[in-house]
């Protein structure tokens, strides 16, 4: 392997090499000779003569007041291998924390998907009540929204769910807790909703037919299905819960 290969498996270019090797045997030389003797056009030999003297492989000087260039020692090619190195390692050091910055930036451009949660079965829907007061307790709120329905279809032959309700009210009167209750009443489908903050309604709604109740307690959601078996989701949104309060204070 000759001499220019080995320059080019360095980093420099063919016409760099070239010129290293020139101004390394002949000495300090005008650009006109060296882009004479690499056969390149004089301007672009400058332009990278002006190049390979920003990394330190070039310097000039003067000769009867003509700019001359020339190698200073070959041992700028370990200097510039060392020089590369160190920038390595700084670039090295940085790259991490840039990594962070940058995850950041994707987290708040991607919206993380919310964290949901299923409740199904009495057991675990008792489970759903309970972390309803939790979340209650670490927020410290002292007003919650709960929609439900309350149609007649719903009602008929089905279990109320005042049995779930008396653990809440119990706890919403031991630490004054308002609840804004919208009711969705029909006789088979929704007719109308009415806002009552009257909390004694909740022992008497329905719980069976596919009577649905949506309680906000921000940021969290908790939407509860009453079926053969009660089954509730915990949805954890705040976006979700903005946009149900908006609708419901329309009301």
């Amino acid at each position: 392997m000759n001499t220019q290969s080995l320059l080019s498996q360095l980093w420099l270019t063919s016409t760099q090499s070239d010129i290293f090797l020139y101004l390394y045997q002949f000495g300090p030389k005008p650009a006109s000779s060296v882009a004479k003797h690499i056969h390149v056009e004089r301007t672009n030999t400058y332009k990278t003569i002006e190049t390979m003297m920003r990394h330190g492989l070039v310097a000039e000087t003067f000769v009867w007041g003509t700019k001359q260039f020339y190698i200073p020692d070959k041992s700028v090619l370990r200097h510039q291998i060392e020089h590369q190195q160190q920038t390595l390692q700084a670039k090295a050091q940085i790259l991490p924390q840039l990594e962070q910055e940058l995850a950041k930036i994707e987290s708040d451009r991607i919206s993380p998907l919310p964290a949901m949660r299923f409740f199904q079965g009495k057991e675990e829907f008792w489970q759903l009540v309970d972390d309803m007061i939790t979340i209650i307790q670490r927020y410290d709120y002292k007003l919650i929204r709960c929609f439900a329905t309350n149609t007649l279809e719903s009602q008929t032959g089905s279990q109320l769910f005042g049995s779930y309700a008396h653990h809440l009210l119990e706890y919403f009167e031991t630490h004054q807790i308002w609840i804004e209750l919208y009711l969705g009443n029909g006789i088979l489908l929704l007719e109308q909703m009415i806002k009552t903050y009257d909390k004694s309604l909740l022992y008497d709604l329905p719980a069976g037919q596919n009577s649905l109740m949506i309680t906000i307690i921000w940021p969290v959601v908790y939407i509860m299905l009453f079926k053969q078996q009660p089954a509730g989701i915990k949805i954890e949104s705040q976006e979700l819960s903005d946009v149900i309060n908006f609708l419901l204070k329309q009301v």
